[in-house]
């Protein structure tokens, strides 16, 4: 924030036989909101008050004096102020609007992985039950054949079983999570 205003003054400075202290005036809300958007509120705060610093030292008179000799130089401090405050508060307004939005993206993409892991892990059992299936279907007579296609469709049912429980053991955890109240607790609700 400092570097950003710093480089404003400097610029302001090197145009100030031109632009007087309009120059200032316009890059000083443009510095704070790229302070805003890439650092923060807390940044832009400490940024707005070493502009108004660097206002009051380099273009109010007294020049190189912290001093606000008159009422027009307050009201342009204060009017730098709103406009600063006002633009800020909508860049930092935008900047969580934006991490959240990012924040969903990865949320999506991890359920979409999980959704494609869940029917590869989903597929492989229901493949094994179908062959296992057609096979008892399809060769009746050897008993040691069916005892082992047997087991087989009980393990594969096994396994779908726990697949398919711990999908929901996961959903339930994610309604939970998504019911809860921000507020205190007490414990015994909460083990409950």
């Amino acid at each position: 924030g400092a570097v950003i205003i710093g480089v404003c003054t400097a610029l302001s400075m090197a145009g100030a036989g031109v632009l007087q202290a309009a120059a200032f005036l316009m890059l000083f809300p443009l510095a704070i909101l790229v302070v805003t958007a890439r650092f923060g509120l807390g940044a832009a705060v400490f940024a707005t008050a070493a502009g108004l610093a660097a206002f009051d030292f380099v273009f109010v008179p007294p020049v190189l004096a912290f001093a606000i000799p008159d009422f027009k130089n307050g009201l342009t401090l204060l009017v730098m102020v709103c406009v600063v405050a006002a633009a800020s508060g909508l860049a930092e307004h935008l900047r969580r609007q934006v991490d959240a939005a990012r924040h969903q993206a990865e949320i999506q993409g991890l359920r979409n992985a999980l959704l494609s892991a869940l029917s590869h892990d989903l597929r492989s059992p229901l493949t094994a039950l179908l062959s296992a299936s057609e096979a008892l279907h399809d060769d009746p007579g050897d008993a040691s054949h069916r005892v082992a296609f047997s087991r087989m469709v009980e393990d594969e049912v096994g396994r779908m079983n726990r697949l398919v429980s711990s999908l929901l053991d996961l959903t339930r955890l994610e309604a939970l999570r998504a019911k809860q109240p921000d507020d205190l607790q007490s414990i015994e609700e909460v083990i409950g």
